[in-house]
Formats: C-alpha cells, structure tokens, sequence
C-alpha cells in the first residue's frame, strides 16, 4: 500500500509542481518510476550507465552550463545527446544527481549571483540576461538557493 501511496503523492504533485515547461515532462518521469515501483518492479533508476551515455550527458552538461541564458528545451537536449527525451530525462538524473531542468536553473542562479557580486546592474537586468523570464521566479528561487534576495546578498557579501 505503500507503493500506491507514493504514486498518489507524485501524482498530486505532478499536477501542481508546473511551474516552467520543463518541470512537466520531469513530473512525468516521476510518475512513470512510481509506478513502476508500486507494481513491484525495480525502478529505472537502479540500471547502470554506460560509458557513451555518461559522456552524453557530460557534454550536455557542459552544453546547458555555457548556454544557460538561452531557452532551452528537453527535445532540443535530448537531441544533442542522440537519446529521446525520456531516456535523455532518466539518464541525466542518474548520473547527476538533479534533471536537466534543475542543472539548468542551478546554473542560472549561479551565473546571476556572479553578475551581482562583479556589478552595480539592476538585479532585474542580471535576472533577465540569466534566462530567467519572471522577475518574481526569479526572487523566489535565488532566496531559496542563497536564503536571502538577490539585494540583500549583494550587500552583505560587499559589505
């Protein structure tokens, strides 16, 4: 009962988590592991990775980190990395730890909190050039990564 129980749980949250595109396909992979799980199998997460794949996804790390600032969507992604976007989505997760949709957003927070301690920009400039499309999504994203606004944190690491 457990199991089922764990699917309802992603369920919910797959209908309410969307904040941007890309957490819709992730909120399906979630679903689809529950699943399996619940149905007593063992969860794609548990196979092992191959060497071309973890190459893949390397280089498409490195594609997302140097592009952060663009759209970027899972089809175009998964493209690079000759995977579909489902197995692109699995693979990602298993070989760092976070979807390409988290390494990106990570990765946009890290490039702005950079700009904000080089910089005098307004934060919504830094936020903007980022990626980020919403300046509120934004605010809201950088407190929960660095615990305080994008203003705030400049002025206490500048002092």
């Amino acid at each position: 009962m457990e199991g089922v129980a764990g699917v309802a749980g992603v369920a919910g949250v797959a209908g309410v988590a969307g904040e941007t595109p890309g957490d819709a396909d992730e909120s399906v992979l979630d679903l689809i592991e529950a699943v399996i799980g619940a149905c007593g199998g063992a969860a794609p997460s548990a196979q092992r990775v191959s060497a071309v794949d973890s190459r893949r996804i390397g280089e498409a790390a490195e594609f997302i980190a140097s592009h952060a600032q663009d759209p970027l969507d899972l089809a175009q992604l998964a493209g690079r990395a000759s995977m579909s976007k489902y197995h692109f989505l699995r693979v990602f997760r298993r070989v760092l730890g976070v979807t390409p949709h988290q390494f990106l957003l990570e990765s946009r927070i890290r490039r702005a909190a950079e700009r904000l301690l080089s910089g005098a920009e307004p934060v919504a400039t830094i936020a903007y050039d980022a990626g980020f499309g919403d300046l509120s999504t934004f605010n809201a994203r950088f407190r929960r990564q660095f615990g305080r606004s994008p203003s705030a944190y400049r002025s206490a690491v500048r002092g």
